[in-house]
């Protein structure tokens, strides 16, 4: 059962980001730290506004994630008619910085665990699961790998100029997520390429839903920016919508050739996040720091993932008449940071360069 849902990318968009992967988020991902919705307010003392916004890390060092997915809905294979299906996924990510240049931040993003458990029913607001409703499905992480372990150049600004190694095999239906690209949950946002003060918001081009012109939209906006455990903290949220119109197969798989095409999955995604992004207290370098300029990382997220499809195909069980049913899941996912792998990581094969 559980290698028809991997094989609908509405699933492993999901569980992806989770893990097992979709993802989010994370969909858009968002970062917060508190219950509510953010609140736009005035730069803390020392955070000079407009801020000009940009992703650093250290050469050489890996960073740990560990991302955590709910997904509850309608899912091809794995519901019945009107009876919700529900998922619990885990992804532990490492991100190691092989170089910088004038091309960007080289990534290297390695999966070191994931586990996933399908649930009895959706869990509350605080996530938690009573282990009677939980049964744990495994999956090889050696499969996982192969479909996520991927080298991506990203330039400080967030923007992906090439993505390598991964595999789109699993992809079954496009729902508007890049299964590779699953790592944005911990860069969920490009940045605009000027300075943004509280209540600004911004368009950018690529997130979790994928890059599609005229199909995908995604807009950042910095809420406010707080002082928290030494470090001034910007809290960004994202809005982001994707519109779906995917031709399939007899097999209700997407296909670009009109001669197997059938039928179609027709409707809408969207996603919403916040994130927490850190500045270091103290802040050195190579070279001058500019007064409003910041450069650092994400530290929490969160992201709400609705998907919202219509499957349109041939009735095989009626001749002459149309299958039509609804693909509606609905996601949440968290990121978070990690001091070091999960304790049980196994050796991961290197990602492609």
């Amino acid at each position: 059962m559980f290698q028809n849902f991997i094989n609908s990318r509405v699933a492993i968009a999901s569980m992806s980001v989770l893990a097992l992967t979709a993802i989010s988020s994370g969909a858009p991902a968002l970062a917060q730290s508190g219950a509510g919705r953010p609140i736009t307010g005035p730069a803390p003392a020392g955070v000079t506004t407009p801020a000009h916004l940009s992703y650093g890390f250290d050469t050489g060092k890996t960073y740990h994630y560990k991302v955590l997915a709910f997904f509850s809905g309608q899912i091809p294979k794995l519901s019945e008619p009107g009876t919700d299906a529900h998922i619990k996924a885990e992804l532990y990510y490492a991100a190691k910085i092989a170089k910088q240049d004038e091309k960007g931040m080289t990534v290297a993003f390695t999966v070191e665990g994931e586990t996933l458990s399908f649930l009895a029913k959706e869990p509350g607001e605080d996530g938690k699961v009573n282990p009677d409703d939980e049964l744990p499905f495994p999956l090889p992480l050696a499969q996982v790998q192969s479909f996520l372990n991927c080298t991506a150049i990203i330039k400080p600004d967030g923007t992906i100029t090439s993505v390598s190694g991964g595999s789109t095999q699993p992809i079954k239906i496009d729902v508007g997520v890049d299964l590779r690209k699953l790592f944005l949950l911990v860069l969920p946002v490009t940045f605009p390429q000027k300075g943004v003060s509280p209540g600004a918001t911004w368009d950018f081009s690529e997130g979790f839903l994928g890059k599609k012109p005229g199909r995908t939209t995604y807009v950042g906006k910095l809420d406010t920016v707080k002082t928290e455990g030494g470090k001034s903290v910007f809290q960004i949220s994202q809005t982001a919508k994707s519109t779906v119109l995917d031709k399939i197969d007899k097999e209700g798989n997407s296909s670009p050739d009109p001669k197997k095409q059938v039928g179609s999955i027709t409707g809408d995604v969207s996603a919403t996040g916040t994130m927490n992004f850190a500045i270091p207290a103290t802040r050195t370098g190579a070279t001058t720091v500019k007064p409003g300029y910041y450069t650092g990382q994400l530290t929490t997220g969160k992201m709400l993932l609705n998907v919202n499809l219509k499957r349109d195909m041939p009735d095989t069980e009626h001749a002459g008449k149309r299958s039509v049913d609804p693909i509606s899941v609905r996601g949440r996912m968290t990121v978070s940071v990690q001091a070091g792998p999960p304790a049980d990581a196994s050796p991961a094969p290197a990602a492609s360069k």
